[in-house]
């Protein structure tokens, strides 16, 4: 690709260092046949699996635009022009699979090390855990505790928890395979049973309606039964089961 000022991107998905799986590299020659960086190029996009580039174009200001795939999911990637002003943070990909969503950025400060926010589309923030940058400069946070079919956005904040509003990034979290379930009593006054089309243990979790857990708990097998908060005010909540690679949902009654 060219670069706008004579020089040539050339975009590689390989494995220098034999590790097993192949990542992005960005050579950028210039127009007086120098180079900008190494002229083995710079690490791109580096991720679990291989990385192999789908397409890529130009920008308006020098830099462009790539999109590559990896294990059946597709990514898209910014590369900012070089020797130009520096860009502090750049969206990588944001993906979802089933029960996790994943967003990375790329980042100037290969150094850094802060903290991953999260919230509801429209909801406040809360702090998600805490995020560095890997060897090539890329922040990926991996969020396990979503509901499927709600927007959850993800951003990035610095140690001190300055927070840094232009990483903000949505992904709606993806289903799961769908195992049947069967919940008593409905309504309840506060413990619920079930029973699954599994067996074994399960993860529990209830939601209210706008997506914020209410409840969490590891349920071995063997039982199939867990009490609600006290205190939980009336109203429709959202349980989830997990066993294994399967989910499990039914709506919850609560009167009191």
């Amino acid at each position: 690709m060219i670069d706008g000022q004579g020089g040539l991107y050339v975009l590689q998905s390989r494995d220098p260092a034999n590790a097993g799986d192949n990542d992005l590299y960005v050579v950028h020659a210039l127009s007086d046949g120098s180079y900008a960086g190494s002229a083995a190029g710079e690490r791109f996009v580096h991720g679990a699996g291989d990385d192999v580039i789908a397409a890529a174009i130009p920008d308006s200001s020098g830099g462009f635009y790539a999109a590559w795939t990896r294990g059946g999911n597709g990514y898209v990637g910014h590369h900012a022009a070089d020797a130009t002003t520096p860009v502090a943070f750049a969206l990588v990909s944001s993906s979802a699979v089933a029960g996790v969503n994943e967003v990375a950025w790329q980042v100037a400060d290969r150094a850094f090390a802060g903290g991953a926010w999260r919230r509801v589309t429209g909801g406040p923030w809360s702090m998600l855990g805490p995020a560095r940058a890997d060897g090539a400069g890329v922040v990926t946070v991996r969020d396990s505790d979503v509901v499927p079919g709600v927007a959850y956005c993800y951003r990035l904040a610095d140690a001190s928890g300055a927070a840094h509003p232009e990483t903000e990034a949505c992904v709606t979290a993806a289903a799961m395979p769908a195992t049947p379930v069967a919940i008593r009593p409905v309504p309840t006054r506060g413990h619920i049973d079930w029973t699954l089309g599994a067996a074994g243990a399960v993860d529990v979790r209830v939601f209210d309606l706008a997506g914020r857990t209410v409840l969490r708990r590891h349920v071995p097998g063997g039982r199939a039964g867990v009490d609600l908060p006290p205190g939980l005010p009336a109203g429709l909540y959202l349980l989830a089961l997990r066993h294994g690679d399967q989910q499990a949902r039914a709506r919850i009654v609560l009167v009191r």
